[in-house]
């Protein structure tokens, strides 16, 4: 996986938040 801050400013705010979702979930 790359580094999440490189991530956050490149995908939209529709998959970032799929992406907390995920964590959240993982967590």
């Amino acid at each position: 996986e790359r580094s999440k801050s490189g991530i956050k400013s490149k995908i939209p705010a529709s998959e970032k938040f799929v992406v907390a979702a995920v964590a959240i979930f993982c967590e």
